[in-house]
């Protein structure tokens, strides 16, 4: 049985404190991601994955990728296992699945489309190229989650916390995943009951932000069956890279 490649994962507090300390056991920074708030460092054949306050749930987890997450649950299964959370689709078309150990420890086993091990020392910054490319990969597939009209599948895109800063200075602050569907969810619902059954994007914008972030704007038309336009606006996003795809962790919406 495969089980993918493994990483440690830790939850802490302080990226920086953390990233400080195992510099000094000589640990070497093989990749960052969501603004530096996932960190993987390694020594030798001992690679550990950092998460600020990110890990869900916030334990450590022995996690590991790529693997056949379905076909792993199954043989476990049978061997008479329980998961605390069965195989289930995720963003991007990713499956994760729970597993805890007889003293409680987690074992999450995950595999996400894109996905590659990092085998070296950090890369450089993405070009804008690449950027741009990855950009338009993350709204074509937030066109497709918005014709499912599901807040939670369209909360996928975005991490936690999330700020939305809407016109005339109002903004909205988000603390968590279960937050930011029922959101969308409202959203959704509005837009449906207008008479919007999709939407599409045009005129993108990419503008980098470090070595994993950038902002990406766009104007967006909300469309009926027939594929009348029923409203336009203009909305950038900062966008950061997890595991090689981007998310939203602020939006704004410009004035008309």
């Amino acid at each position: 049985m495969d089980l993918g490649w493994f990483e440690v994962s830790l939850d802490v507090k302080d990226i920086t404190r953390s990233l400080d300390f195992y510099g000094k056991l000589g640990f070497e920074v093989m990749g960052r991601e969501l603004g530096g708030r996932v960190v993987v460092v390694q020594k030798a054949d001992c690679r550990i994955c950092l998460y600020e306050r990110l890990l869900d749930p916030p334990e450590t987890q022995l996690i590991f990728w790529q693997g056949d997450v379905t076909a792993i649950a199954l043989d476990l299964q049978r061997q008479g296992l329980r998961f605390e959370k069965a195989p289930s689709t995720g963003d991007g078309n990713g499956i994760g699945a729970l597993l805890r150990d007889p003293d409680g420890n987690p074992l999450f086993f995950v595999t996400v489309p894109g996905v590659t091990r990092l085998e070296g020392p950090q890369s450089p910054a993405p070009q804008q190229a690449e950027l741009e490319t990855r950009a338009r990969q993350f709204f074509d597939e937030f066109v497709e989650a918005f014709l499912t009209f599901s807040g939670s599948t369209i909360a996928e895109r975005y991490v936690a916390p999330y700020l939305a800063f809407h016109t005339q200075g109002a903004a909205d602050a988000f603390g968590s995943s279960t937050e930011i569907s029922a959101y969308f969810q409202k959203v959704v619902d509005g837009y449906h009951a207008g008479g919007c059954r999709s939407c599409r994007y045009r005129d993108l914008d990419v503008a980098p932000l470090g070595r994993e972030c950038a902002v990406a704007t766009v104007t967006w038309e909300l469309l009926t069956a027939d594929s009348a336009v029923l409203e336009a606006w203009r909305e950038s996003y900062n966008l950061c890279l997890v595991r090689g795809r981007f998310k939203v962790y602020a939006s704004t919406d410009h004035v008309a």
